[in-house]
């Protein structure tokens, strides 16, 4: 079991709580995994570096690339996608 899984239902219901903190929770699109933004600041107003605290306990960090995908996603699309190409040739 995941950290996220841990914390899944205990992160969803501080969001709910404090919903404009989700402004700095990403998505990927195609496997659905949810994290932190990793350059979030420490200090989020009005709550100073307890909520970055509390997010940070409850989702792992998760970058996502433009596209919206996470860097596993985004490798396996880029595997596929070279993989295809080369079918081509």
């Amino acid at each position: 079991m995941t950290r996220s899984e841990r914390h899944g239902h205990e992160g969803d219901r501080y969001l709910e709580q404090y919903p404009k903190l989700q402004k700095w929770i990403n998505q990927c699109l195609l496997c659905g995994a949810r994290g932190y933004e990793p350059c979030v600041p420490d200090e989020i107003m009005p709550w100073p570096t307890a909520a970055t605290r509390i997010l940070k306990r409850f989702f792992p960090p998760l970058a996502v690339h433009e596209n919206g995908h996470c860097e596993v996603c985004a490798k396996v699309v880029g595997k596929k996608a070279k993989d295809s190409m080369c079918d081509h040739l």
